[in-house]
């Protein structure tokens, strides 16, 4: 029996299970600049994040984007990630070498 169209979007694409987890969050895009943000969930390939502002200009499927955890720390890493997903509540990132 074939699944229909609906049934084929609702289907989870996701391999590693998430966590729920809050944290601020800034993203850099090297032309769109910096966006500020809140960590909804985290897995081992990825994160999706709530966007505490509209964009200026969207974020398309694929751009690379940096994210960094606003900890109140001296330091904070950086990382690379990837757009697989962008709907007006948030982006799903997922994170790349």
């Amino acid at each position: 029996m074939k699944a229909s169209a609906t049934e084929v979007e609702s289907i989870e694409k996701r391999h590693d299970l998430r966590t729920y987890y809050s944290c601020r969050l800034v993203l850099d895009h090297p032309t769109l600049g910096q966006y500020q943000a809140v960590c909804q969930d985290v897995s081992d390939s990825g994160v999706y994040i709530a966007l505490e502002s509209e964009f200026v200009k969207p974020i398309a499927v694929g751009a690379t984007v940096s994210v960094r955890v606003v900890s109140g720390l001296p330091t904070s890493k950086t990382v690379n990630t990837q757009v697989v997903r962008a709907d007006k509540q948030g982006l799903g990132l997922k994170f790349i070498a």
